[in-house]
C-alpha cells in the first residue's frame, strides 16, 4: 500500500497493491473526498501477462491486450480506449529490443484495425530502470535518475511490462523503477518544462519507507510505503 498526503491541503489518496505470489493482480485507487474507487485488473496465461483493465467505479473504461513470439518475448500490445470524443480508439504499439533498450511504434484507428502510423517512443533502459524516454508523437524528452535501494516494485513478475503498460495507457498510474527508487524526473523538452524529486527514508530491507515528493522544489505530497 501507497498512501500520498497533499502537503498543503487536508486530502490524501491511497493505492492498494494486491498479489497472487509475486503477480500484481490489482491496484484500487480511493482518496479521502469520496467513497469511490478506481482500479486496475491484470490477467495471466502460461506465465505471462496478457491482459489488463482499467475501471472507473466498476466501468470498463480502458483494457490493453498483449501479444507474444515463440520465444516468449512481448511483440506488441494494443490499448483500446472508450468513448475518446464519442468514438472508440485503439492503439497498437510494436515493441523490438536494441539490447537493454525499447523501441515502440504506434498505430492507431478503431477497435477492428489499427493502420495510422502516430509515432515512435524510445526507452533507454539502466539497471532495468527506465533511465530516458523520447517521442516524436510529442517531441519531448524525459530524463530519470534513481537511487541505489530496493525499489517498492522489486521482484515483482513482469514489472517491466506493466511499467511501460502503465506509461503508455491513458488511466494507467505513474510507475517507475522496476529495479531501483526514482528519485529525480525531468522534462526536458517542452512547453511547460518542469523537475520532480523524491527524497526516502528505508527500512532496514533498503526499501522505501517514507517519501517527501517535490515539483519544482516546491513539496507537494508526503508518502508512506506499507508493505
Amino acid at each position: 500500500m501507497i498512501n500520498y498526503s497533499a502537503a498543503d491541503e487536508d486530502f490524501s489518496n491511497t493505492e492498494t497493491f494486491n498479489y497472487s505470489e509475486n503477480r500484481l493482480i490489482s491496484i484500487v485507487e480511493s482518496d479521502s473526498d469520496s467513497t469511490d474507487e478506481y482500479s486496475t485488473t491484470f490477467q495471466y496465461t502460461n506465465d505471462k501477462l496478457v491482459r489488463v483493465e482499467f475501471l472507473d467505479l466498476n466501468e470498463l473504461v480502458e483494457y490493453v491486450t498483449l501479444d507474444y513470439n515463440s520465444n516468449g518475448l512481448l511483440t506488441n500490445f494494443t490499448t483500446f480506449l472508450f468513448d475518446v470524443d464519442g468514438e472508440n480508439v485503439a492503439t497498437n504499439s510494436i515493441k523490438t529490443y536494441d539490447n537493454s533498450n525499447i523501441s515502440l511504434e504506434l498505430n492507431r484507428d478503431d477497435f477492428s484495425s489499427q493502420t495510422e502510423f502516430i509515432g515512435n517512443i524510445e526507452y533507454v533502459i539502466i539497471n532495468g530502470n527506465i533511465s530516458e524516454t523520447s517521442s516524436d508523437i510529442s517531441d519531448n524528452t524525459e530524463s530519470y535518475q534513481y537511487d541505489t535501494k530496493n525499489s517498492t516494485f522489486k521482484n515483482i513478475f513482469d514489472m517491466e511490462t506493466i511499467i511501460l503498460i502503465m506509461d503508455t495507457s491513458e488511466n494507467g498510474l505513474e510507475i517507475y523503477g522496476s529495479t531501483n527508487n526514482v528519485t529525480q524526473r525531468t522534462n526536458v523538452q517542452s512547453d511547460f518544462p518542469y523537475m520532480e524529486t523524491t527524497g526516502y527514508t528505508y527500512n532496514e530491507s533498503d526499501y522505501s519507507n517514507t517519501a517527501m515528493y517535490y515539483i519544482d522544489g516546491e513539496l507537494e505530497d508526503n508518502i508512506e510505503f506499507i508493505y
